[in-house]
């Protein structure tokens, strides 16, 4: 309850609730926590609802079960509109390409053997990312399986003319302690 007096509620659904292919095969491996959707409503009326969908499509996820796209409407009758679309993901589970609900595409290369993001690609696909970072010298795999990240590697894709129209934001980590740039 609300100091206005409103009754704000929130409802969760998740895998097991559902007798789906995918969220059953979700059970099965005790992927049980992941929200498949929320629905809020205020004073009973349904305000918002996101359903954030499951795929294990190997030619996105690599196999492993992953979030497609997240859905939002903002009444009960309402179609769901999606917000963020997951093209691609890396066989760790780490998403290489997503595409906004406007329609702009991020992508994003990893390092530190895997575990850190070590850029944000803004407005070019993972596959143009691929071509102009392969052209320095170095591949996707190789970045991402590197220990320590290779900032002078990450940074040349900023200058390449493939890329022009992107924005690039780039990060550093020191192990121990985290985000340093």
């Amino acid at each position: 309850m609300r100091s206005t007096g409103d009754t704000l509620v929130s409802q969760y659904t998740y895998p097991s609730a559902n007798a789906g292919t995918i969220y059953g095969q979700m059970v099965a491996k005790n992927m049980l926590s992941p929200v498949i959707q929320q629905v809020n409503r205020l004073n009973a009326k349904v305000i918002q609802v996101t359903k954030i969908n499951y795929s294990n499509d190997a030619s996105i996820t690599t196999g492993i079960i992953q979030p497609v796209n997240v859905q939002t409407a903002y009444s009960e009758t309402a179609p769901l509109k999606t917000d963020i679309t997951y093209d691609k993901y890396d066989r760790r589970g780490n998403v290489l390409q997503c595409t906004l609900g406007n329609g702009s595409r991020k992508s994003f290369l990893w390092s530190y053997n895997y575990y850190f993001p070590v850029a944000e690609i803004e407005n070019a696909g993972y596959t143009d990312v691929a071509a102009a970072l392969s052209t320095d010298g170095m591949t996707v795999d190789n970045l991402a399986r590197l220990p320590l990240g290779d900032d002078t590697k990450v940074n040349l894709i900023r200058n390449n003319p493939s890329l022009s129209g992107a924005h690039v934001s780039t990060f550093s980590y020191n192990p121990f302690v985290g985000l340093t740039s």
